[in-house]
Parts: structure tokens; C-alpha cells; sequence
């Protein structure tokens, strides 16, 4: 949990997660099994999977902003994404900033 700043990491091998972000980006990027579970107020949102993207379960409400996930792209996204029957999960609530997810990477 986070007020004011970014959060980051890299090469994370996870069996889940959960972060809270008021104001700034929150960047990962690893091996994300479980519930990666992210809430930011205001910032962008990145998220890279070595994972493939059958391997999960993705849910997005975003207010305001680009979605990118995997190749589809949304732009002034404004509504709820869910796809995927995977045993992991990415469930992502932005409410100002763009989302993007990557998967295989």
C-alpha cells in the first residue's frame, strides 16, 4: 500500500499479490502465479507475465484510460474487461491511467 509513488519490480516470482496505489504507476514484470490483484487511484498500470495468456483468468474496470491486453487494444476504455478460464489471475480496478498487460514476456 502506497499513498504517493510508483511501485516497480522486476524478475518477481509470485504466487500472488496485492497492491494498492492512490497516485502513481505501478510497473511488474515476472513469474505472476496466483491472484495478482492491483488497485490504482490515479497512475498507469503495467504488467508483464512470463506466462502465457491461457494461463489466466483477467478481469479490468477502468474509469479512465487505454486497456492493452495481450494484442487487443482498447483506447478510451471505460467499462469492465474479463476473459480467460486460467488457474492464475490478473484483476486489475484503475480508475485514471492506462492499463497494459503482456503475457509470454
Amino acid at each position: 500500500l502506497t499513498d504517493y509513488g510508483d511501485v516497480s519490480g522486476e524478475s518477481i516470482v509470485s504466487g500472488g499479490l496485492d497492491i494498492t496505489a492512490e497516485l502513481g504507476d505501478c510497473s511488474l514484470q515476472g513469474v505472476l502465479r496466483g491472484k495478482t490483484g492491483i488497485r490504482v487511484d490515479s497512475g498507469d498500470v503495467d504488467v508483464e507475465s512470463s506466462l502465457s495468456e491461457v494461463e489466466y483468468k483477467v478481469s479490468v474496470d477502468a474509469e479512465a484510460g487505454d486497456l492493452t491486453i495481450g494484442n487487443n487494444e482498447f483506447d478510451n476504455f471505460s467499462n469492465h474487461y474479463s476473459r480467460g478460464e486460467g488457474p492464475n489471475a490478473i484483476e486489475i480496478v484503475s480508475e485514471l491511467g492506462d492499463v497494459e498487460i503482456g503475457f509470454g514476456i
